[in-house]
């Protein structure tokens, strides 16, 4: 999460005050009670990174609806990212974490 905090910081800095929207592409999202096994699942889209890392990652949603949905409220408040876009095979589990973001 470091590095794309800094990217996010780097890109603010070099738009000089303007404006900008920043988003997350999600290929995946996973409603389940045990978010550690799915986060390993998903390793495949960030090889190299520790569980833990894959956890904060902004576009791999693993988890409960509410830790997605607490995700994505955190992302809001530490990167800016507006909204989240989620790749078809998401969005019917998408619509049980946009309901509790309402």
């Amino acid at each position: 999460m470091k590095a794309l905090t800094e990217r996010v910081e780097f890109v603010r800095a070099a738009l000089g005050g303007r404006e900008v929207e920043f988003n997350s592409t999600v290929p995946v999202v996973v409603i389940t009670n045990e978010r550690r096994a799915a986060l390993e699942k998903l390793a495949r889209f960030a090889p190299g990174l520790s569980g833990e890392e894959r956890a904060e990652m902004p576009s791999l949603m693993a988890g409960t609806a509410r830790q997605i949905a607490d995700q994505i409220l955190l992302n809001r408040e530490r990167l800016g990212f507006g909204y989240v876009t989620v790749h078809e095979g998401g969005l019917e589990a998408m619509g049980e974490v946009i309901a509790l973001l309402r």
